[in-house]
């Protein structure tokens, strides 16, 4: 994360902000309207003109909701500054779907747009979820579960996601070779990646 956010900062003066768009406290029922605008106001206050999104959840809560900001994905984003990423993959890769992601498959286009054309991706279909959509692990601990014992079943080599809470659920749950896109692009290695909250991470990076 510190090494995408200094590069974005030192080559294209973008700044960074770790915040919570609101998804996770809205599923709990606790008025989204005021969420919205806490964050629209603050990002308006500050001249923020563009939000670019790391996060899916983030990108399509965000998307229909604030009209004065405009809200992009990095890989659009990516995209838009002209750059084109070389995964040095010669197989088959596994692409593990983010739940909002699945119906208009939006964000996984842009990204398709920026790597090697020749690369054979086979998307993951028949899982609908990592277990932690909808604060299902709370209120369908079961049925969460199950998805993760689906996917470790299949045994899959070059798994690979574009979700950092997908990412952090499968290697929590022991699912072997979990590689996020956006790392692997910038020719980070992710096959080790941490366990640490996302609480924890913002915290480290105040002293990055």
């Amino acid at each position: 994360m510190g090494y995408i956010l200094k590069k974005f900062k030192e080559e294209y003066n973008i700044g960074s902000v770790f915040d919570c768009c609101g998804k996770p406290i809205a599923e709990l029922g606790i008025d989204e309207d005021s969420i919205i605008k806490k964050l629209e106001d603050r990002m308006i206050l500050h001249g923020v003109k563009e939000i670019v999104t790391l996060c899916p959840n983030c990108y399509y809560f965000l998307s229909p909701r604030i009209n004065s900001i405009r809200i992009i994905s990095i890989y659009e984003k990516l995209n838009e500054l002209g750059l084109k990423f070389n995964l040095n993959i010669d197989e088959e890769i596994n692409l593990f779907i983010p739940c909002p992601d699945k119906k208009t498959r939006h964000i996984k286009n842009s990204i398709l747009n920026i790597i090697d054309k020749d690369i054979i991706i086979k998307d993951i279909n028949d899982i609908n979820c990592c277990g932690l959509g909808g604060c299902a692990i709370v209120n369908e601990n079961k049925i969460a579960s199950g998805f993760i014992e689906k996917l470790k079943s299949k045994r899959l080599n070059n798994l690979y996601v574009y979700c950092a809470t997908c990412a952090g659920n499968f290697n929590r749950n022991k699912i072997n070779n979990v590689r996020h896109l956006l790392l692997s692009m910038l020719g980070i290695d992710s096959l080790e990646i941490k366990n640490r909250s996302s609480i924890f991470n913002r915290a480290m990076f105040k002293f990055y």
